[in-house]
């Protein structure tokens, strides 16, 4: 009886429903990992540009991280918004998207991305208190801070700096002026009520500061605004530190801006964190990390202004990024 129970067939048979089994561990122990992803819904304002540059850098930087769903888009709810379940997060990128995102009646997690400051904070007050705690934004804007360290290096003797703020963006006095103070300049704010009497207001900037902070604002700086705004500094010789790569292409001394790549980056970053448990899923507004410093190098030269190398600029706003973020 004994050598039977060991007979070369048995051994086998034992062998195989061992095998068997570790098989079938291993099937429900990935079974049960790629249940407990986190699943991850990415909704792009348009399927071209900036959306779909900045979903390729998400789709590559997760990688098996998250469950990514299938690119879908705003306008086409009915393809996707049914499918999103509790517990989800949906990646909203720009504003069309993130529209949509917040009007979803399951409980999910949104961040959004691609859009600016004031609309995330426009749209978070005209949404459901619940909503309103579960949508964090990764904003275009840059943090004043940055900015106005940007004009601090940029002209280290320029001692007054002005700003033009419309309506919608009237709130962020305060913070101008707290930051204007931490890097050691004086803050003249001129309020524009209406776009009649833009120009007017900034002749009164031009006459008494040495350099002009852009703001974005889509009431003082528009397509039908933006070139008048540039010609009328320029010829006062007043220096514009702006907050795009274009803005500085047509005719503003320097800007700070976080490209669709750099954005890509740090939104992979978090959603990797909060897929592993490492971020907080508290509403937050946040900053871009990651930017690039451009200057017009042929504005410096008509103005007569001597600026330190772009990557200078730019290494040393980095090492002031931590006080910001």
């Amino acid at each position: 009886m004994a050598m039977g129970a060991c007979s070369p067939g048995n051994v086998w048979r034992r062998l195989t429903l061992l095998l068997l089994g570790l098989l079938l561990q291993g099937s429900m122990a990935s079974a049960m990992a790629e249940e407990a992803r986190l699943r991850v819904w990415l909704v792009l304002s348009e399927p071209g540009g900036a959306y779909a540059e900045l979903a390729r850098t998400i789709q590559a930087g997760l990688g098996r991280t998250a469950d990514l769903q299938t690119l879908v888009y705003a306008g086409h709810e009915e393809t996707w918004s049914q499918a999103v379940k509790p517990g989800d997060l949906v990646v909203p990128l720009g504003l069309k998207a993130t529209r949509a995102a917040v009007q979803l009646d399951q409980p999910v997690q949104v961040l959004a991305a691609l859009l600016p400051r004031q609309a995330y904070e426009t749209l978070s007050n005209g949404i459901s208190p619940s909503m309103r705690r579960s949508l964090s934004a990764l904003v275009l804007d840059q943090p004043l801070e940055r900015q106005l360290a940007l004009v601090r290096l940029a002209l280290p003797k320029a001692d007054r700096v002005g700003v033009l703020l419309g309506s919608s963006t009237l709130g962020l006095k305060g913070e101008l002026s707290r930051a204007a103070q931490q890097v050691g300049m004086r803050l003249s704010v001129e309020v524009v009520e209406s776009q009649s009497g833009l120009f007017a207001s900034q002749r009164e900037l031009l006459r008494d500061n040495d350099i002009l902070l852009a703001i974005p604002d889509p009431q003082v700086l528009n397509q039908t605004t933006l070139m008048s705004y540039l010609i009328t500094a320029y010829r006062a010789r007043v220096p514009i530190v702006g907050f795009s790569q274009s803005f500085s292409e047509a005719g503003a001394l320097a800007s700070v801006f976080s490209t669709p790549e750099q954005i890509g980056r740090q939104l992979t970053e978090i959603v990797a964190d909060m897929a592993n448990g490492r971020s907080s899923r508290q509403a937050r507004l946040i900053y871009p990390r990651y930017f690039k410093v451009t200057v017009n190098r042929q504005v410096a030269r008509s103005l007569e202004l001597e600026i330190a190398p772009d990557d200078w600029l730019q290494k040393q706003l980095e090492a002031k990024g931590g006080l910001t973020l």
